[in-house]
């Protein structure tokens, strides 16, 4: 009976009711490393677009994990230090700040590249410039395409993390199954949608 009259009552108020909406996670006030400059939390697929003229972008919309509708901002060979040109992708909730911040590069090769000593180099570089900044990695995985994209056992493949204060910072030298080898750098919100 309580609902009924509640529900009476917003009615003739003219209110609709509210759809449950997704609790907001605080953003991480640790500063991002800084190799993912200038990425930040709150950038926009638009903010990506200036940043990068002249780059092409792309926005897809798509389920998250948990159901929920997310957005992933891209732009293609956007010229990186260590990566040379990337891809970049930015995935959030609508209206959210980022959940997620990724870039991936292969020496700016258009073909599956195959592993090899330049690529070796880059993610090398990578390593060092977050060691500088956060000191030792606080894990190391080998082989992550074998879960993540079913690919063979390969010992070359290497990820190294750092958590930090509401975020853990992932660099990775990595197969894929389109691109072949490549080089990242993630940052990904703790407890953000993906």
């Amino acid at each position: 009976m309580r609902g009924f009259l509640l529900a009476v009552l917003v009615v003739a108020a003219g209110c609709p009711p509210k759809r449950a909406e997704r609790p907001r996670i605080p953003l991480p006030e640790e500063a991002l490393p800084a190799v993912l400059a200038p990425l930040t939390w709150t950038t926009t697929g638009a903010d990506l677009a200036k940043r990068f003229p002249g780059k092409e972008t792309a926005t897809t919309r798509y389920t998250g994990i948990d159901g929920k509708r997310m957005i992933a901002e891209v732009v293609l060979d956007a010229p990186w230090p260590i990566l040379g040109p990337a891809i970049v992708t930015i995935t959030r909730a609508p209206d959210a700040p980022a959940s997620q911040l990724r870039v991936e590069g292969n020496g700016g090769v258009r073909a599956p590249v195959p592993h090899n000593p330049d690529l070796v180099r880059r993610f090398e570089a990578l390593r060092a410039e977050l060691e500088k900044q956060y000191g030792p990695p606080h894990a190391v995985e080998r082989s992550g395409s074998t879960a993540a994209h079913g690919l063979p056992r390969d010992e070359r493949e290497i990820t190294v993390s750092w958590s930090r204060d509401g975020f853990v910072v992932f660099a990775s030298l990595e197969r894929t199954e389109l691109d072949g080898w490549v080089v990242s750098l993630a940052a990904v919100r703790s407890g953000a949608p993906l």
